[in-house]
């Protein structure tokens, strides 16, 4: 597994940008080891891991977290926003949606492992959070799809991942997954810089 660069991405005609906004939150006080630890670690074993992909991951950073009021400062709609906490949603470690046009993922880093950010862009460049299934999810209140729904999405793309990280020239799919990934990830990618050029109406 090697990291797209910038430049490499601009030599490769398959490489796809993905941007993405990372906000540490201000609320969470987090060590300096933690934010270590998400960029020595985390970041970097998904720009690693979505390489193989030949998908660049565009990294910035901007003040903001949760204010008085539990919004969230410093969002970017066109990039997937990285939300650095010491907790998540559902005391889940790690959690991504697409709401109100913001792609968001939440990381609990004192639970977090060194592939979870990993595995929330998967959830991301398969469509997961942007598919028929995430529409249905949102509106059950009981949990229980949402639990299902996860569930098997872990499954898909833990395989998926895997058969990135070793593929097998008799398994098809294994051979297919960096372009599966490749082409989500630059679906993803222009919705997001679509929902960015829509402006409110006055």
């Amino acid at each position: 597994m090697v990291e797209e660069s910038e430049n490499d991405c601009k030599k490769d005609k398959q490489c796809v940008t993905v941007k993405v906004n990372v906000i540490y939150d201000q609320k969470a006080n987090l060590t300096d080891t933690q934010k270590e630890t998400f960029n020595k670690q985390l970041l970097q074993e998904a720009k690693d891991e979505y390489g193989d992909a030949h998908i660049h991951l565009d990294v910035s950073y901007t003040a903001g977290g949760y204010d008085n009021k539990r919004n969230i400062q410093g969002l970017s709609k066109d990039s997937l926003n990285v939300i650095v906490s010491n907790w998540a949603p559902g005391g889940d470690t790690a959690v991504s949606q697409v709401n109100q046009g913001y792609a968001l993922t939440q990381i609990n880093m004192n639970t977090a492992g060194k592939g979870d950010l990993a595995h929330e862009l998967a959830h991301d460049f398969l469509g997961d959070t942007t598919g028929v299934i995430s529409r249905i999810v949102k509106h059950d209140d009981s949990g229980i799809s949402r639990a299902v729904a996860n569930a098997a999405f872990d499954i898909v793309n833990h395989g998926m991942r895997e058969a990135m990280k070793n593929p097998s020239p008799y398994v098809r799919s294994t051979i297919l997954a960096p372009e599966i990934f490749n082409s989500g990830a630059k679906q993803f990618q222009q919705m997001l810089t679509q929902q960015a050029a829509i402006r409110p109406r006055q």
